[in-house]
């Protein structure tokens, strides 16, 4: 939860070593490795847990986002219909909604994003993050803002680093660079790999931004060197 992959992995493999090996263990491995980046191993994982529990929600849930991130269409909505039957309205929407942006079908995204705001209600987090998404992806910023500034006011104590996320992408997506990376700053916690990419998005901007003094521009590209090479992406923004 707190974007510490590395150990989050470490602490699961050590579960492992002492034969946890039940469907809940290997999605979360699965979950781990795909955040980090690493598709191969969480899709190995996701297939193991789905040997043991193939109807499992949460499992199909999770198979239909690594087969997402792996670009696989077809895996993908094999899936997603599958978590039709089995999961409540909002989730199988929030699902859909991510399907859709993936492959660049951004209306689709934001029409299923509302849905899952619809069904959900005002305490869906997830699905009113995703809705945030879908707006950014569409251009529509004016009514983005308006909804980053409700979640914001709604969930004012949790949430802080994923609302930070999400607020620093829609400025970044807005070309508005210098903003992003002032919201970095706010982060809780600066070792989680959400900070970490933003913050590199960001100073990839800003060094090519010749307005920016010479000096300062050279401070931003000494901090990209120890900073992590992932691309992050408003998709990456995990709730």
């Amino acid at each position: 939860k707190r974007g510490r992959i590395g150990a989050a992995i470490e602490a699961y493999k050590e579960s492992e070593k002492h034969r946890r090996r039940g469907f809940a263990l290997h999605r979360e491995l699965s979950h781990c490795y795909l955040m980090n980046g690493d598709l191969e191993l969480s899709n190995s994982y996701i297939e193991k847990a789905l040997d043991i529990q193939p109807n499992n929600d949460q499992v199909i849930d999770m198979a239909a986002k690594v087969a997402i991130k792996r670009g696989d269409e077809s895996k993908a909505k094999e899936y997603i219909d599958r978590l039709e039957l089995l999961d409540t309205p909002e989730h199988y929407n929030l699902r859909l909604s991510v399907f859709h942006m993936t492959f660049n079908r951004n209306d689709l995204a934001l029409a299923a994003a509302e849905e899952a705001v619809i069904n959900g209600g005002a305490r869906f987090f997830s699905g009113r993050v995703q809705l945030i998404k879908s707006l950014t992806k569409c251009k529509n910023f004016d009514e983005a803002d308006k909804q980053m500034s409700a979640l914001n006011a709604d969930f004012s104590k949790t949430k802080n680093d994923v609302r930070l996320s999400l607020a620093s992408m829609l400025s970044l997506d807005k070309g508005d660079a210098r903003s992003a990376l002032k919201l970095t700053e706010k982060f809780q916690d600066k070792n989680c790999i959400q900070y970490n990419g933003i913050r590199r998005a960001c100073l990839v901007r800003l060094t090519t931004d010749t307005a920016i003094p010479y000096e300062i521009r050279k401070q931003y590209k000494e901090e990209l060197k120890v900073l992590g090479s992932h691309n992050f992406n408003m998709g990456d923004v995990d709730s």
